[in-house]
């Protein structure tokens, strides 16, 4: 269900922070405008819905902005005039900020952190292209960090099989059934493929547990190694003062 639609309070997990997080009244704000012209034949108007969520997490506070448009016809037979929506206009809902959720970090490749942050900001106005990229950008990943290049990304998954747990593999092969990217092994990574509702930021969310993974957790271990290593390099050299540095 759409955010403009829920009931406050309600979970929501922000996509600056990624944390969980309860939305109350005093964290959301929506509003709604209508617009008319007599030229209307059908006597439809078009209700402009705006959303404005301010993560209420203490270490974030960040805004989430989106705005979505609709079809519809006022009803005033009632007590109450209502707008009865019919359908959406053009892409529906669109999120102005964040422009990119969980962006990845400082150790990724640029160019696969384009693609990343092209693919997050696309994500629900064009699921296929966001996924299209996304895709694209596992391929930058998998080229860098293990430094395979085969002729598709299909077999360049399967090379890397015993640089991975078999969990983490086995989702990175489980992302082929998305889209339909399993019927074409012999395509390229751009090939543009129908996708689900939601299966982009599933995408996504691998991108940036692949992150984790590769990047992150190897420029943690190695800052560990070499603070120890300048520790005890440290402790050396105050146990003997004459030897050199």
């Amino acid at each position: 269900m759409s955010l403009f639609d829920l009931e406050v309070p309600f979970q929501w997990n922000c996509p600056t922070c990624a944390h969980d997080v309860v939305v109350a009244e005093h964290s959301i704000k929506r509003q709604t405008n209508f617009l008319t012209t007599k030229f209307s034949a059908d006597s439809r108007e078009v209700a402009i819905n705006m959303l404005l969520i301010v993560c209420p997490s203490k270490s974030c506070g960040a805004p989430y902005v989106a705005t979505r448009a609709r079809w519809g016809t006022i009803d005033s037979s009632g007590p109450y005039t209502r707008f009865r929506a019919s359908e959406q206009i053009g892409v529906g809902e669109f999120v102005f900020a964040p422009q990119t959720s969980a962006p990845l970090s400082a150790h990724v490749p640029e160019t696969v952190k384009e693609d990343y942050s092209e693919a997050s900001l696309i994500r629900t106005m064009s699921p296929k292209a966001s996924a299209t990229l996304s895709r694209r950008a596992l391929q930058g990943m998998i080229r860098d960090r293990w430094k395979v290049k085969k002729g598709s990304l299909h077999e360049e998954i399967l090379a890397i099989r015993d640089h991975c747990d078999s969990d983490l593999h086995d989702a990175i092969m489980a992302l082929k059934s998305i889209g339909n990217i399993g019927a074409h092994p012999e395509k390229d990574a751009a090939i543009i493929v129908d996708i689900g509702e939601g299966e982009a930021d599933e995408l996504l969310k691998l991108l940036k547990l692949l992150d984790n993974e590769w990047y992150v957790a190897r420029a943690k271990r190695q800052n560990t190694v070499e603070a120890v290593k300048a520790l005890n390099a440290q402790k050396q050299a105050e146990r003997n003062p004459a030897l050199p540095a």
